[in-house]
Order: structure tokens, then sequence, then C-alpha cells
């Protein structure tokens, strides 16, 4: 038996780490595995370009910089604060990398679409895990910090961005066909204190002639939290 706590399994850095001091330290940690915590890293091609990565209040794009967090644990909370975590939990990134310059060019010359030649390289890669998370980006490396779980991962290979985000989706399922009424217009908001409050919204939809195909109530509604009371 092996005492709790104890390093199963660490990956030394590469040999080529960068010059500047400030950056040795989120350069490349390796391979952690606890019992209740996991560390895995990455390096990062110098011309990817990454998106992905969500649910989050901030750009579908995940810019490389010196160093960058985004947590992944579904929580309830407004959007109004840049790079906050959301709803929805997405271990997956797109990594694009941009066609060679004279490839695309030849690639015209014969007529055909230089984002589907073969310089073209994008692929996506998915973490099969639902413990919460962060992850860290930095100019060269993407390093995980999970709470548990497994390393199960997942890498489409493209070649191009529909056709990673095609497979993606074969893998994790596709949408569902959202019902007709759904996609009509509907209103809601905090705060309706009765159902005869509720009924006097509706009427002045009516009354002025503003189209209403569904009224929403949120959270408060509920006695101490209990659905349907």
């Amino acid at each position: 038996t092996r005492p709790p706590g104890e390093v199963l399994l660490t990956t030394p850095p590469p040999a080529t780490v960068p010059t500047n001091e400030a950056e040795k330290d989120d350069w490349f940690r390796g391979l952690i595995f606890k019992e209740d915590y996991i560390e895995v890293t990455t390096q990062l091609d110098s011309e990817s370009y990454l998106y992905g990565l969500g649910e989050r209040s901030e750009s579908f794009h995940v810019p490389k910089s010196y160093y960058k967090k985004y947590t992944l644990f579904s929580k309830d909370q407004t959007n109004d604060v840049e790079n906050k975590n959301l709803y929805g939990v997405h271990p997956f990134y797109l990594d694009l990398r941009p066609p060679r310059k004279i490839a695309s060019f030849l690639e015209n010359l014969r007529g055909g679409d230089p984002r589907h030649s073969k310089f073209s390289k994008a692929h996506g890669v998915f973490l099969l895990n639902s413990s919460p998370m962060e992850i860290i980006v930095t100019q060269h490396t993407l390093t995980y910090r999970i709470t548990g779980g497994l390393l199960d991962f997942y890498i489409f290979s493209g070649p191009d961005p529909h056709h990673v985000v095609q497979h993606y989706h074969q893998f994790i399922g596709t949408p569902f066909l959202v019902p007709f009424w759904s996609l009509g217009f509907h209103q809601s908001r905090w705060g309706y204190q009765s159902l005869s409050e509720l009924s006097g919204v509706v009427d002045e939809f009516r009354r002025e002639k503003i189209p209403l195909d569904s009224i929403w109530l949120d959270l408060d509604y509920m006695e101490n939290g209990k659905i349907f009371t």
C-alpha cells in the first residue's frame, strides 16, 4: 500500500527553458498525480490560436499570455465580470494554426481552398473529467489542475476546424431539436411577487400588442429553494 497523497508519477521539464526568470516557474510543470489532485502540462506551438474552454464571460478566443487562469466549475452567477465561470463546463479547446503563406499561394494557383490544404493544421483536445478544474494558459504551455478523476483525453485531428467540431459532437452527442414553441417570444425576470402580478404583465403585453409566447419565473418563485412550491 502507498501512503495517502504520495506522488505516483511526475515528469521532468524539457531541457530548454526560457532565459527570462519570470517565466521559468510557469514554463512546464510536467505531470503530478496524487489521490485528490492531478496536474498535467502540454506545450503549445508558437503559431497556435486557441478557442474554447467555456463557459465563461469572455471571448471565445483563448489568448496566450504570460499567465491566465480559467476556472471550469459550474456556477450560477452574473456575467458582468470578465473571465468568470458560468453555468456550463466544457473542457475542450480547438488549436488552429494558420496555413503557410507559400502553401496558400500555390493552393490558390491550383484553384483550391488554402484553408483545406494539407498545410492547414487544426485539432481539438477534450478532457472527459467532471471534477472541478482550472486551466492555465501561458505563451508556451497549457496546464490542467484537476481535483480528481481520470486523465481521459480525446484528440480530434481535423484536419480543419469544421471537421474537428463535427468529430467532437459525434463523440459527445449533437444538440436536441428544440420544441417549436421555444423559438417564439419570451419574457423573464426576477422579482414577481404573486400570480396576479404575473397575470397583469401578460395582460399588459396583450394590451400593447407585444408578441409573447411564454413567460418565465426565476428562482424566487420557490419556497426555500424547493421545486414546485
